[in-house]
């Protein structure tokens, strides 16, 4: 069972669980799960290395939001996840909700622009239209390659 999967488009590999960290979770939270699993003190399942962690996981940054389909709402994922592999949807526990990027914004370094899986957009909500405060929680889905 891969733990897993890959856009081809972008060449990333999201993991397959989801839920597999502390969701939800503040953007330092965030941070230190995916530090978490580069240091193998968290597993998420990945044996894509020879049965052995992976030390590259990151959150994705806003420009790597290839999962999100902005035409849809309500798990605004993308067709081509929704489709592949055939046999069903690709992800476990993919929650339509607001999950975390690494990217810090531009006016304000207390907060980070997010991705909304239920609205089908990049930003926030509330108050904070466009980020979340960092200090608040949001779910959060690690990624590696793209280079």
């Amino acid at each position: 069972l891969a733990c897993t999967i890959r856009d081809n488009l972008t060449v990333l590999l999201w993991l397959k669980d989801a839920l597999c960290g502390n969701n939800p979770a503040t953007w330092q939270g965030a941070l230190d799960f995916v530090a978490a699993i580069n240091a193998g003190t968290q597993n998420c399942g990945d044996t894509s290395n020879g049965g052995t962690h992976q030390n590259d996981w990151r959150l994705p940054n806003i420009g790597e939001q290839s999962l999100v389909d902005y035409g849809t709402f309500n798990q605004a994922l993308t067709k081509d996840f929704q489709a592949y592999p055939v046999t069903g949807f690709p992800f476990l526990n993919f929650q339509a909700l607001t999950y975390w990027s690494s990217t810090t914004h531009a006016f304000s370094s207390l907060e980070a622009w997010t991705v909304d899986f239920n609205l089908g957009f990049t930003g926030g909500g509330g108050s904070q239209i466009g980020r979340f405060v960092k200090t608040d929680t949001n779910n959060l889905i690690a990624v590696r390659g793209g280079f």
